[in-house]
């Protein structure tokens, strides 16, 4: 059986609204369960119901879509759905997984959700590993074996990630960094924000740089990461209840 994805529909107009419920009809893996035409609709709902899956517009009104991505405790799957072309790239590099440009068809909503399930199959192989595990990932002819305990931080950069190991090792992957999400053990692992991920045991310090911006500083790395509000409020938490 499916698993059925709960999806929210975030967009300004209502036409809109009941244009993506009429064509998400065919999808019986697709459970729409609200509606938000405002960002603070939109986060009120995910913090009560957190859905998997946000069906996103980019301007509404006088907001902005991503702002509402950097407020959320969690990683939904997103969907972008807008009139506008300009941001494409930028949703590709927070790992959207898709960009449909409005009128959308059946055609590109087919090739939207099929990439969707891509992500969100349920295999045997898609356990978590566990901190003695090693992870194998074959890049460019060359096979890499990585230890789970040796990663300290994985950073996306749209289809690939920057996985930083102890010793300063850093590998660049054709890896999404939702698959890493999904293949590390939780209890070691954070996704702080959507483009970072961090092992616990292994930050040190989280400093704040201005009320909207932290510097993550871990072990055997000269490198820091930056973090938003909302991500550096979600590793602090996490450090705290480790």
């Amino acid at each position: 059986m499916k698993r059925v994805l709960k999806a929210l529909l975030v967009d300004d107009e209502e036409m809109n609204h009941k244009i993506l419920k009429v064509l998400l009809k065919g999808y019986p893996e697709i459970e729409i369960i609200g509606t938000a035409s405002t960002l603070a609709e939109a986060e009120r709902f995910a913090a009560g119901h957190r859905p998997d899956l946000i069906f996103l517009d980019i301007h509404l009104k006088e907001e902005n879509g991503f702002d509402l991505l950097s407020r959320l405790s969690y990683a939904p799957q997103v969907i972008f759905v807008t009139s506008h072309i300009t941001y494409a790239v930028r949703a590709f590099e927070i790992d959207a997984v898709d960009y449909l440009i409005k009128p959308v068809t059946i055609p590109r909503l087919d090739q939207a959700l099929a990439r969707l399930r891509r992500r969100t199959v349920e295999t045997p192989s898609s356990e978590p590993a566990e901190s003695d595990d090693v992870i194998i990932q074959r890049e460019s002819g060359r096979l890499h074996v990585i230890p789970v305990a040796k990663i300290v931080a994985i950073v996306s950069e749209g289809n690939f990630t920057r996985v930083y190991l102890q010793g300063g090792e850093v590998l660049f992957l054709c890896r999404m960094i939702g698959e890493w999400e999904r293949m590390l053990p939780a209890h070691t692992f954070l996704r702080a924000d959507r483009t970072a991920l961090f092992n616990l045991s292994c930050v040190r310090a989280v400093t704040s740089l201005s009320r909207n911006l932290s510097s993550v500083v871990v072990d055997g790395l000269e490198e820091r990461f930056e973090l938003g509000r909302a991500g550096s409020t979600r590793l602090r938490e996490a450090l705290r209840s480790n």
